[in-house]
């Protein structure tokens, strides 16, 4: 069978409804017609599609927490749109005062049970160039120092970036 030619079945593969999207400024949708015949928008943006009824739409993302996306697909005689609700995760925005430290960000938190002999890796999030100390009353037990290694990179940027 010609894969140009069958029925309109709009379907969104990714994002899942409900996902959560790190991306802070675009993103991609992506898809299958069911025609390479069909023509397909996304937010009313057009987008490729492949003689297979495949897309997929590179999208910017609005500065809302909560995202709408719609796919709308026509062909000459039929039409069909599927809504995706996406949503961003929580970000820290700290404070606008000079110190701060984000107690939400202590790790380990709790009770920790740790060989005696073995180094106990602690992490925080606090004020850029601030210094901070571990003290037990008046004793200092420990100066904590910046990690200086890069920050984790998100699936979809490491999957289809440069």
């Amino acid at each position: 069978m010609d894969s140009l030619i069958g029925p309109l079945a709009l379907v969104v593969r990714y994002p899942d409804e409900g996902a959560v999207i790190a991306a802070r400024d675009s993103t991609f949708l992506f898809g299958s017609t069911g025609t390479g015949r069909a023509t397909v928008t996304v937010n009313g943006m057009p987008v490729k599609v492949w003689p297979n009824g495949a897309w997929l739409a590179w999208v910017p993302l609005p500065a809302d927490s909560v995202m709408r996306f719609t796919a709308t697909a026509v062909t000459g005689s039929d039409s069909a749109s599927v809504t995706r609700t996406v949503r961003r995760p929580r970000r820290f925005a700290p404070p606008s005062r000079a110190a701060w430290v984000d107690t939400t960000s202590l790790s380990p938190q709790g009770q920790v049970w740790w060989p005696a002999d073995e180094w106990l890796p602690l992490s925080l999030r606090a004020a850029p160039g601030s210094s901070v100390s571990l003290w037990d009353g008046g004793t200092q037990l420990a100066q904590l120092v910046p990690d200086t290694r890069l920050q984790q990179v998100d699936e979809g940027i490491r999957a289809f970036d440069r």
